[in-house]
């Protein structure tokens, strides 16, 4: 304890260095330093040692965390740049480097998990001359061995360019975000830099009541409403089909920021939901826990899409005028689409007046197609509304892209229909 509280960076790389056969457990210490405000570097081919290490207060990325990397390849890498400097590119690493240890599937994972990113060039540029440089380097290491030197390797050219300035990468498009999250999290067991769920992570904690890592913590049979990603899908038939003849029921993982679970959706459920248990679909599942495995897995009952559980658990929809960034355009605008999405969701406003005269109640009145009831004056400018009972809407991605479009990402938000139980 006294270490962490007086040594948390060097305390954290240590305890990580420590657990660098579990990818699970490096996972959770590696959230546990961002929560003590300890940030962690993603992997460098020219800073990264095998171990975990720190530097101006930050945690630097073990490279021996890399699944399926040998450490003695490790270890070569940064022997040689600790010996001869830093790496140019590719093709120099892999020169550099003993191909019996420097292999083209380790080159390969290096590039997938970013550990290259440093270099010239984008990670689909880089992993598309990785079999080209391992075999340059072959070739180069096997004339060495018989003594013969390259044209390139004549009166030390090498060290005066580089010896790979001429060598051009090839103009391939690089790998979209969730690709390169993917093959990030192949590599190294987890995700780093980001998390696929990153640009749903508003909607997650609005509505869902339950994150994976608590399900440890859970009774057998409780229920649970979890948001989070789905993957590595396995379809199986029963041997007893079910009363409406259903026999194909599937398994699938759920991954959120906090963990993967498994999840079970038995063949009445599978046909069901068959169309929405897809690779990378983003949902709710609805279920119950069940225990009698090692680990807790959830037995189905639901899958809502983003847009449904938009429209099925939005209680109250809340829009913030903001003053000197909204125009009564805007104000005009959402009144507009108030009117045209009428439903059973409530509606807040809150006001900030527009003029320094000018009264808030009289700009919110404009934005009602019925008579708003203040309801509470925050400050002097600020007011929050609540629409009559009359102007309710329609909660849709429709609705949702239009109020965007009105006032902005960040000037609006859904209020769950109910509480977290945390």
């Amino acid at each position: 304890a006294y270490l962490k509280a007086h040594y948390p960076v060097e305390f954290m790389a240590a305890l990580l260095s420590c657990e660098m056969e579990s990818t699970e457990r490096i996972s959770e210490h590696i959230d546990d330093a961002r929560r003590m405000q300890i940030p962690v570097l993603p992997p460098d081919i020219n800073r990264s040692v095998v171990e975990f290490g720190f530097v101006d207060g930050q945690i630097t990325f073990g490279m021996g965390a890399l699944k399926g990397v040998g450490e003695a390849a490790l270890q070569a890498i940064v022997d040689e740049r600790i010996a001869n400097g830093p790496f140019r590119d590719v093709f120099d690493l892999a020169e550099r480097v003993d191909p019996k240890v420097l292999t083209k599937s380790t080159l390969e994972t290096l590039t997938k998990a970013g550990v290259l990113d440093t270099l010239p060039g984008t990670r689909a540029q880089q992993f598309e001359v990785v079999e080209r440089a391992v075999q340059s380097s072959i070739s180069k290491h096997r004339d060495r061995a018989r003594g013969q030197k390259s044209l390139f390797d004549d009166d030390g050219a090498d060290d005066a360019d580089g010896g790979t300035a001429l060598i051009s990468l090839p103009d391939v498009p690089d790998w979209t975000h969730s690709v390169k999250l993917a093959f990030e999290k192949e590599a190294i067991g987890f995700y780093l830099t980001s998390h696929p769920l990153a640009q749903h992570s508003r909607r997650l904690e609005r509505f869902a009541v339950n994150t994976n890592s608590e399900l440890a913590e859970m009774d057998d049979g409780g229920s649970v409403l979890l948001g989070g990603m789905i993957s590595s899908i396995k379809l199986a038939t029963s041997k007893k089909p079910s009363r409406n003849g259903n026999s194909r029921y599937a398994n699938f993982d759920l991954d959120d920021p906090s963990g993967i679970v498994r999840c079970i959706a038995w063949p009445d459920d599978y046909s069901r939901y068959e169309e929405v248990i897809k690779t990378e679909n983003v949902v709710f599942v609805a279920g119950r826990v069940d225990r009698r495995g090692r680990e807790p897995n959830v037995i189905v009952n639901r899958i809502l899409t983003l847009d449904q559980a938009d429209k099925e658990f939005t209680a109250q929809v809340a829009i913030k005028f903001e003053r000197g960034l909204h125009t009564n355009n805007d104000v005009e605008r959402v009144r507009s689409i108030l009117q045209r999405f009428p439903g059973s969701t409530d509606v807040i406003l809150v006001v900030d007046s527009f003029t320094d005269e000018g009264r808030p109640e009289t700009a919110v009145k404009r934005t009602e197609a019925q008579e708003p009831a203040a309801v509470g004056a925050v400050n002097r400018l600020r007011y929050i509304l609540a629409a009559s009972s009359e102007c309710k809407v329609s909660v849709g991605p429709e609705f949702l892209r239009e109020l965007s479009d009105a006032v902005g990402d960040t000037h609006f938000d859904l209020k769950a229909a109910k509480q977290r139980r945390r």
